[in-house]
């Protein structure tokens, strides 16, 4: 398992950027808190595309962070929302900090693991 990291920074704001390689899958992680998901995972097909040609084409799972920002009331209509953005991925909301979604997506991690993707 490797892991890519990136740190960005701007003179306004600080952005953490990842993707995570197992086998030969990739996860986006992007970051609900700082705008316009598609544009992040672009930004990051891009990025992959500059690094190795075709990279950007393996299996893909997307995981959006941070979804303990949207309110309680709100957030199934938020994850259905989300799966829309990326129809021809998985797609898993999760908060690292307060835990929400880690156990679903740890199942998916494992399932690819096991299929060698």
């Amino acid at each position: 398992m490797s892991f890519q990291y990136e740190l960005q920074q701007t003179k306004k704001t600080t952005s953490i950027r990842s993707s995570c390689t197992i086998h030969r899958s990739l996860w986006y992680v992007l970051d609900y808190s700082t705008g316009s998901l598609v544009d992040q995972y672009k930004m990051l097909r891009i990025e992959l595309e500059g690094y190795q040609k075709g990279l950007g084409d393996r299996a893909t799972t997307i995981v959006v962070n941070k979804i303990d920002l949207v309110p309680e009331n709100c957030l199934e209509n938020e994850c259905h929302s989300l799966a829309k953005l990326f129809p021809n991925f998985p797609v898993f909301p999760v908060s690292a900090e307060k835990r929400i979604g880690l156990e679903r997506l740890l199942v998916h991690l494992r399932e690819r693991h096991d299929q060698g993707n």
